[in-house]
C-alpha cells in the first residue's frame, strides 16, 4: 500500500469482453481510502496476439507475411477505435460517475499477452497494488489453459496482486474484516504488514484482524512427516505471537487482533476459516523461503483462490 503522502497508484487491467464490476468496485474503495495523498488509475487491456491471428486465417496464408503491413495496421487501429476503445471509455466513465478525477484515470491498450503486458507495465511504473478481475473458472480449466493470476503469481511482481472476490466493494467497508496467514517467513510477514497497513487506511471502517497460522501434517518441504501435536502447538503459538507483536507494532489495537491456529491442510484450512470469520480480504506470501517451497505455496495459492470465491484475496510478495 502507497504512503498518504504518495500518490496513490493502481493497475487494473480489464478485459473489454467480460464482466469487470468486482475490479471496478474495488478501485473506487481503495482510492476512496487514499484521496488524501493523491492518486492514479490506469485502466489495462491486453490485445493477445490471437487478434490478428483469427483475422489472417479468414483471408489467405499467404497473407501472414503481412501481418506488419498498413493493411493489417489498418485493420488493428479500426477493432481498436469501433470496439476496444469505446468500451475502455465507458469502463473510465463508470469509475468518475462513482466520483473518481477524470484527469486521475487513465485508459491505456496494448499489444501482447496479458501477462507479459502486466509485468512490463509494473516494471515500468511503480504501482501500489495491481487488482485483477477474478477468472470465474473451474479449477480443470484453469490448470488445462493457464490463467493471468497463475502465471502472474510466478513473476516477481514487486507490488500485491489483488483477486476481487465476488463480494463488490461498494456494499464493503462499514466493519471490514482481514485475515493475514502467516508461516514464519518474510513474505508471510510481508502479507501481515500489508494488511496492518489496510486496516490504517480503513480507519473506522476497519472492525478485525485474524491472523492465522496452519500447522500441516505432512511437512513435504522441511522433511518432517512425524504427527507431534505437542510440537506443531508450540510452533504455531510462536509464529502466531511474533505475528500480532508485529501487527502491533504497526498500529492495530490489541482489540482489533485476534489469532487463530488451525492443523491440516493449508488451503482447506484457511479458506474454512476465511468463511467462518465472514472475511473481506484475506492476504497471502506469494512466495516460501526456499524453490521448492515457492512451487508449493504457488499451489496453495491457485487452490485457495479456487476455494475462497466471496473475499478479496492479495497475493503479497
Amino acid at each position: 500500500m502507497g504512503a498518504p503522502s504518495s500518490p496513490f497508484k493502481v493497475l487494473a487491467p480489464v478485459d473489454c469482453h467480460r464482466d469487470n464490476r468486482g475490479v471496478l468496485s474495488l478501485v473506487q474503495y481503495l482510492v476512496n481510502l487514499h484521496r488524501g495523498g493523491g492518486y492514479e488509475v490506469v485502466l489495462l487491456h491486453a490485445m493477445a496476439p490471437s487478434y490478428l491471428e483469427e483475422r489472417l486465417a479468414n483471408i489467405d496464408l499467404r497473407a501472414r507475411e503481412l501481418a506488419d503491413s498498413n493493411l493489417i495496421r489498418s485493420l488493428r487501429e479500426a477493432h481498436i477505435d469501433r470496439e476496444i476503445r469505446p468500451r475502455m471509455e465507458e469502463l473510465k466513465g463508470e469509475l468518475v460517475a462513482a466520483g473518481l478525477d477524470e484527469g486521475s484515470v487513465s485508459v491505456v491498450i496494448r499489444d501482447g499477452d496479458p501477462v507479459d503486458v502486466i509485468t512490463q507495465a509494473v516494471k515500468e511504473e511503480r504501482f501500489q497494488l495491481v487488482a485483477l478481475q477474478r477468472s470465474c473458472r473451474s479449477p480443470l480449466v484453469e490448470a488445462v489453459m493457464g490463467g493471468v493470476t497463475s502465471s502472474l503469481l510466478l513473476r516477481r511482481l514487486p507490488c500485491p496482486i489483488y483477486v476481487v472476490g465476488a463480494r463488490l466493494w461498494d456494499g464493503v467497508g462499514q466493519e471490514a474484516r482481514l485475515m493475514a496467514a502467516v508461516d514464519g517467513s518474510p513474505h508471510a510477514m510481508r502479507a501481515l504488514e500489508e494488511a496492518a497497513a489496510m486496516a490504517r487506511f480503513m480507519g473506522r471502517g476497519f472492525r478485525k484482524l485474524y491472523i492465522c497460522h496452519v500447522s500441516e501434517l505432512l511437512r513435504k518441504v522441511r522433511g518432517d512427516l512425524v504427527f507431534d501435536p505437542e510440537k506443531l502447538q508450540v510452533e504455531g503459538d510462536a509464529i502466531l505471537q511474533a505475528a500480532a507483536a508485529r501487527a502491533r507494532e504497526l498500529g492495530v489495537a490489541e482489540e482489533a487482533l485476534e489469532t487463530i491456529h488451525r492443523v491440516g491442510r493449508a488451503d482447506e484450512a484457511l479458506a474454512q476459516a476465511a468463511q467462518e470469520k465472514g472475511i473481506d480480504i484475506l492476504f497471502l506470501g506469494r512466495k516460501g523461503a526456499t524453490a521448492l517451497e515457492e512451487v508449493f505455496v504457488g499451489s496453495v495459492c491457485r487452490s485457495i483462490l479456487h476455494r475462497c470465491v466471496e473475499p478479496t484475496v492479495a497475493l503479497v510478495g
